[in-house]
């Protein structure tokens, strides 16, 4: 393989949720996964999700086998394991597959808005951590803004996580009033939650985290409670529903922490790694919920794959006419001194045509990965 762009990945489409937990389990947080992959490759970014695991890198080591034995250290997994399950693409099929999730057209929930925010964190991250060069930041704005782009064209024709918890919720807590609601996690899947529930005004919402300042930014909008998960025990004792959405590796919630209760709980599991022990389930009066159980059976959003997948496409030919006139560095000699002089950051996306083109093997690859781009 000798390719400029590299996506390796899995997702919920071809693998296991067991196998996802344990590649999300193998290290923390991004800054690990990015300071493992340092070797592997000086552009890199790691996007983690409840339905995805993927990296984009612009690697000095090219082997798709040295890639999968790393991966399989990483994660006490064999080889051929990750062989199995893994998504490899290159150069066009990277930048393409890139923008289609971006867009939420990869999704087990077609035009889902939380991804286009993860896939903006994950860039953020990554440039944070000083693992983004001008290649993958021309890739990621554009897929950014092919994501934003592709939702516009949509309108209101796209689903959220969100709206799929909240609406479950309510079915099941319907005939109680006053429902009390616990809310663990604070990221983006709790912020879409909290903000389909404006309009559950008799809904008694508690949102927990570990930092209790976050908590409250999103129960203050709601008028909800904020607490700690030093209070979390109680709250789970009194609670007719749990929502469980955190980046936590290990369980939030154990079987003897629900047992102390001896009321009917439904207990919705949103989290990869799963944050509830699978043994709740085995108590009577728990309906434990997954959500790959949740999305089992969805149908597709018709309107919206072809509203957005049009506009993807747009936005993919856009790429390719500017990588056209661009080095493959991504912004061109010329353009990064007038930006340097004017104290301005350059545009990863222009008209301008770039003047530098000295490096003839760039050169080749950039004329590839717009071959197929155009394609």
């Amino acid at each position: 393989m000798n390719s400029e762009l590299f996506h390796l990945g899995f997702a919920h489409d071809r693998t296991p949720l067991d196998f996802r937990e344990r590649i999300q389990r193998a290290l923390p947080d991004d800054s690990s996964w990015l300071n493992a992959l340092a070797d592997m490759a000086a552009e890199r970014v790691v996007l983690r999700t409840c339905s995805r695991f993927e990296i984009y890198a612009v690697g000095a080591v090219t082997d798709i086998d040295t890639w999968i034995d790393r991966l399989a250290d990483l994660t006490a997994s064999r080889a051929d394991c990750i062989r199995r399950h893994a998504r490899v693409l290159t150069d066009a099929g990277c930048a393409r597959h890139l923008f289609r999730v971006s867009a939420g057209l990869e999704s087990a929930i077609i035009g889902e808005p939380e991804v286009l925010g993860q896939v903006r964190s994950a860039f953020a991250s990554a440039d944070g951590h000083g693992a983004v060069g001008p290649r993958l930041s021309v890739l990621f704005r554009s897929a950014i803004h092919a994501g934003r782009a592709a939702r516009h064209s949509a309108a209101d024709r796209s689903d959220s996580y969100g709206q799929l918890v909240v609406d479950r919720v309510r079915r099941n807590v319907g005939d109680l009033r006053g429902p009390r609601i616990l809310i663990i996690g604070s990221g983006h899947i709790a912020a879409e939650i909290v903000d389909r529930m404006t309009d559950e005004t008799c809904w008694r919402v508690t949102i927990a985290n570990r930092h209790v300042d976050r908590a409250r930014r999103l129960a203050d909008p709601i008028n909800a409670s904020a607490i700690g998960l030093d209070e979390l025990a109680d709250a789970v004792v009194h609670a007719d529903a749990i929502l469980v959405c955190t980046s936590s590796a290990g369980y939030i919630i154990d079987l003897p922490m629900v047992q102390r209760g001896d009321g009917s709980v439904a207990i919705y599991d949103l989290a990869v790694p799963r944050n509830v022990d699978p043994a709740v389930a085995s108590l009577t009066n728990v309906r434990l919920t997954h959500l790959e159980d949740m999305l089992a059976g969805r149908t597709v959003a018709d309107d919206y794959v072809r509203s957005a997948g049009a506009a993807v496409e747009r936005e993919i030919a856009r790429l390719a006419r500017w990588w056209s006139t661009h080095d493959v560095n991504g912004i061109s000699t010329t353009e990064r001194a007038a930006a340097s002089a004017s104290g301005r950051t350059p545009s990863p996306i222009s008209d301008r045509a770039a003047t530098d083109r000295h490096s003839p093997t760039r050169g080749s690859r950039a004329a590839r990965i717009k071959q197929g781009l155009a394609a």
